[in-house]
């Protein structure tokens, strides 16, 4: 009977501690397969910001520029890497908060994208204790064209008024705010008239007489297309700013808003934008 007993205890011992090892290995594998999740996330978003970011850029309010998005978006996707069988939906709207479309009728209030992109992280040490090979991951990811009110960097020294028209005599320096006035200084006629030209011949598309064409062209590298402040001469301060394309007839056309980082302009008639990643 004693012998017996023992043979039991010694069984009721064995199990606890299968069960412990069984216990243990479930919580290592946890551990470490909801690490390897976490970073999966986190690499997977980071990728689907870049194609987002990489979208909005593109975006200029044309069917051009929505081409242009749809291709960035897709190129940008390749470059991240991402693992084999991960997939995106690009989406895109007039504002961050949507609604959204994937094929939108028109390109014309077009200044954000979405994506949702999703793959798949097979388990490691839970692969012993659970019977799915592989766990889902998606994220989500936006980004939009803001408003700048302040512009630290990108200006050209020189200005224009209210219709557009090159002004002489003015200064203008960076940081800049709307509201800021600007000192005058003597005319500087033929030096700006030598730097435009100058810009223009070291665009890609030196020949385009309208914003419209070099837009639809698409093979421009954005050097022509500059942000000026704009300033009322007679107050002589800051109204405004814009992107203005320079033409090879020496004048300058506004395209809209200026968009940092763009060979194109923002979707908006005027005004300094940033593309930028929008947080839930």
């Amino acid at each position: 009977m004693r012998q017996n007993h023992r043979k039991q205890e010694r069984g009721i011992v064995l199990v606890a501690v299968c069960l412990c090892l069984l216990m243990m290995m479930a919580g290592l594998g946890l551990g470490v397969d909801l690490s390897r999740l976490l970073a999966a996330q986190q690499a997977l978003a980071s990728s689907a910001e870049a194609v987002a970011l990489g979208a909005v850029l593109e975006l200029d309010g044309t069917a051009a520029g929505l081409e242009r998005a749809r291709n960035r978006a897709a190129s940008t996707w390749r470059r991240q890497e991402p693992a084999s069988g991960a997939s995106i939906i690009l989406e895109f709207a007039a504002s961050p908060a949507g609604p959204w479309s994937s094929d939108p009728l028109s390109a014309e209030a077009l200044r954000a994208a979405r994506v949702h992109a999703s793959s798949t992280m097979p388990l490691s040490l839970l692969r012993s204790v659970v019977r799915e090979t592989s766990l889902p991951v998606n994220v989500v990811a936006r980004a939009g064209q803001a408003p700048v009110e302040r512009v630290e960097h990108g200006l050209l020294p020189f200005a224009v008024d209210a219709g557009g028209r090159l002004l002489e005599g003015f200064t203008v320096q960076t940081p800049l705010a709307i509201g800021e006035q600007l000192p005058r200084r003597e005319s500087m006629r033929q030096p700006m008239r030598e730097t435009l030209e100058k810009i223009v011949r070291s665009d890609s598309d030196a020949t385009s007489s309208t914003y419209a064409e070099y837009s639809a062209n698409g093979r421009g590298n954005g050097r022509r297309l500059v942000q000026l402040a704009i300033v009322d001469s007679s107050a002589q301060r800051v109204t405004g700013f814009g992107a203005f394309l320079l033409l090879p007839s020496g004048g300058v056309e506004q395209a809209g808003g200026y968009l940092e980082g763009s060979r194109f302009r923002a979707n908006a008639p005027a005004g300094s934008w940033r593309a930028e990643v929008v947080k839930p």
